[in-house]
């Protein structure tokens, strides 16, 4: 309810310096190896650099439930979760009333998805302004099998005011694609809104095969850049050679699936068009056909996979071609003798892959689509994987072929499988490459990548590990940062076993973790029984131990939920949370909730303090000489949640920066610092 005997407080902000900011990005992707990678630069890995930091770092009132919540360095709200309730089934009616968490009006938004995985209703909103689409914006809402929302996501960017009107077309956005990465093929080029850091932009969105940029509209410049890095009648059988995970040991001969036979009536049909039928998870084909006598040919070809030797491409690709007679079961084999080794493998390995997923999850559809293994490409002791593709090289020093490797082949798989399965909401490299060791090392069944690459008894990576967040020797790099996340993982499976920690860890995925604590919250919520995943899960002990205890990464626990005192919460109203000069002498309001977990009445007393762009701070802005007098300091009784509104003017003049204002209750505050100590905070930018 509203309180009636406190309405609005007017307190002024003044300011007298100049200031200005300005920072720079980069989005790289991601290689197998942590070795010097010329072709592409390193992304720290986003997160706290402190290991007692907590990744949870504040609580918000939800519906009168106490939810924990990460907020991002913006203010804005990265992650909230907590008890169960009752919102509208709309997810729009659902924004709207969750306006401490969303913070724009549910019309700056369009949904995107709405589904079903596990039990759980996943839905993914995209925010708009002015029919653009806003990058990198993502905003999610998830309920529980008990059908009460647990779960919200508003990665958001407040606009402003912002001139929609491009100066360049999208053709010389493209062109300017173009001069840096020729060749490259169109996808598409759409107006929008890039937001990076507190700067927002007109841009052009270009997409190519394996690159995103986003294009200023106003003067042609690269803001930003991505690199998508990271199976009478007629019937046979199909076998061969290939790797087993120990790549030292002979080869096995396994079935081969997923395989396209390809049939012609006529020898001289360059390609057939009557019968293509493809093996089957044992290996076996069969079709029907009036003719007596066909000829077929057998390619590392098919629905999930084609494999292209680079070695005089496309003039040398293995084949075997025979006449086949009905009511016989043809019998082939692939070996040295049509075929090589990484040709062999690599189809293997990345067919098994899609075939152990599809296993776990029939509905799953984002690998149904013919992925390309390139192999045999120039020496090189790494390989890699695009939006498109997986790739392998020979042998150098050494290094032994990676495509005879199975662990490394479903480790890149696993990359593209990532970059579908998340689609616009890529994660850092950190997390993508901790998920392609999760993914090789269950389906391989081994906790080691690169397993025997530089002999026998050597690796890469070894996901059986007592890493502890935040892991600072890495100094950023990706690949040794993931083991994190890998281990956390290879440590329940351990517990749970492989069954059930595949079900946790493919189904948490359609929630889009970005972090390694989400990853964790995102497994809890997952195993969740009740629709409150802070009050534990069936197995939370086990997941507690793998991420909190094992290797220091935070995960939601009831234990950060207040249950005593005076907590707070506080909503930017209407957030004009970016302000252009233009627009001072406006308010800066906000909406207070303040709830008594106690069962006795207590005391409130409200400090508030600015943090100011050159490291100052002004405040206390209420001065303790009125402290004793003051309508912020009352008395609220059992249980009680108060709300008002507080106003801030802003002069008309301030310095450009980011301000970050602090609010905090309870005791007497003799130093203004202390108030950086806060209950609660939200950020604004001035700009030119």
């Amino acid at each position: 309810m509203r309180s009636t005997f406190i309405s609005t407080i007017m307190l002024v902000i003044t300011i007298t310096m100049i200031c200005g900011c300005s920072r720079n990005n980069a989005s790289p992707s991601a290689p197998l190896m942590p070795d010097d990678n010329a072709w592409r630069d390193a992304t720290a890995f986003s997160g706290s650099s402190t290991d007692n930091e907590k990744y949870w770092n504040e609580s918000l009132i939800v519906k009168n439930q106490v939810w924990l919540a990460h907020r991002n360095t913006n203010g804005t709200i990265g992650y909230a979760l907590g008890p169960g309730v009752d919102v509208s089934s709309h997810p729009l009616d659902a924004v709207a009333e969750l306006e401490n968490i969303f913070l724009l009006p549910p019309e700056d938004f369009i949904v995107q998805s709405d589904e079903v995985h596990a039990g759980l209703r996943i839905v993914f909103l995209r925010q708009y302004y002015k029919g653009l689409r806003v990058w990198p914006s993502m905003a999610q809402l998830v309920w529980g099998r008990g059908g009460k929302l647990i779960k919200a996501i508003a990665d958001v960017f407040p606009i402003g005011e912002l001139n929609v009107t491009p100066s360049i077309t999208s053709q010389q956005a493209v062109s300017v694609v173009y001069a840096e990465t020729a060749g490259s093929t169109l996808e598409s080029s759409d107006l929008v809104i890039y937001a990076a850091d507190n700067s927002r932009f007109l841009a052009y969105r270009v997409k190519t095969q394996g690159w995103i940029h986003y294009i200023n509209s106003l003067d042609g410049t690269v803001l930003a850049r991505t690199h998508l890095q990271w199976d009478s009648n007629y019937s046979g059988h199909v076998e061969g050679y290939a790797s087993q995970p120990n790549p030292h040991e002979p080869e096995l001969i396994y079935d081969f699936t997923n395989l396209e036979l390809r049939v012609r009536v006529d020898p001289g049909e360059p390609y057939p068009t009557s019968y293509l039928p493809w093996t089957n998870i044992e290996g076996l084909y069969s079709f029907d056909a009036s003719e007596q006598q066909l000829q077929a040919e057998l390619r590392f070809f098919g629905p999930w996979m084609n494999i292209n030797n680079m070695n005089n491409y496309p003039n040398n690709e293995a084949s075997i071609k025979r006449d086949i007679f009905p009511d016989t079961s043809e019998e082939w084999l692939l070996d040295d003798s049509n075929s090589l080794r990484d040709e062999r493998t690599v189809y293997y390995w990345a067919n098994h892959a899609w075939d152990y997923l599809k296993d776990i999850d029939p509905t799953g559809h984002e690998m149904d689509w013919r992925l390309t293994g390139y192999v045999q490409n120039g020496a090189w002791c790494n390989a890699y994987a695009d939006n498109y593709s997986i790739n392998f090289f020979k042998a150098s020093g050494d290094c032994i072929n990676l495509g005879y490797i199975p662990d490394v082949i479903v480790h890149e798989w696993g990359h593209v499988h990532m970059y579908n399965q998340y689609g616009d909401d890529q994660p850092s490299d950190a997390v993508h490459e901790g998920n392609a060791d999760t993914i090789a090392n269950t389906i391989c069944d081994s906790r080691y990548i690169g397993w025997g690459a530089q002999g026998p008894d050597t690796y890469f990576r070894d996901s059986d590990n007592e890493l502890k967040w935040p892991l600072d020797e890495c100094g950023g790099e990706c690949h040794c940062l993931g083991r994190l996340l890998a281990g956390a993982f290879w440590d329940l499976r351990e517990i749970v076993g492989r069954d059930y920690h595949d079900y946790l860890w493919h189904f948490c995925k359609y929630m889009h973790p970005k972090s390694f604590q989400e990853y964790g919250a995102d497994v809890v919520i997952m195993d969740d029984d009740d629709d409150n995943p802070l009050n534990g899960s069936p197995n939370y002990p086990s997941i507690y131990q793998c991420w909190e205890i094992n290797h220091n990464l935070d995960i939601p626990d009831a234990t950060d939920i207040p249950t005593e005192g005076v907590i707070i919460d506080v909503i930017p109203m209407n957030p004009q949370i970016r302000i252009h000069r233009s627009q001072l002498s406006k308010h800066i309001n906000y909406h207070l909730v303040i709830k008594n977990l106690d069962t006795e009445q207590n005391w409130v007393s409200i400090w508030t303090a600015c943090e100011l762009p050159w490291d100052a701070v002004y405040g206390p802005m209420i001065p303790p000489s009125v402290e004793r007098h003051s309508p912020l300091r009352f008395t609220i009784e059992p249980e009680q949640v108060m709300e008002f509104d507080i106003h801030h003017n802003l002069p008309d003049f301030v310095p450009c920066g980011e301000y970050v204002y602090h609010v905090r209750i309870g005791q007497y505050v003799d130093n203004i610092h202390d108030v950086l100590d806060d209950d609660a905070r939200f950020s604004f930018w001035v700009v030119p």
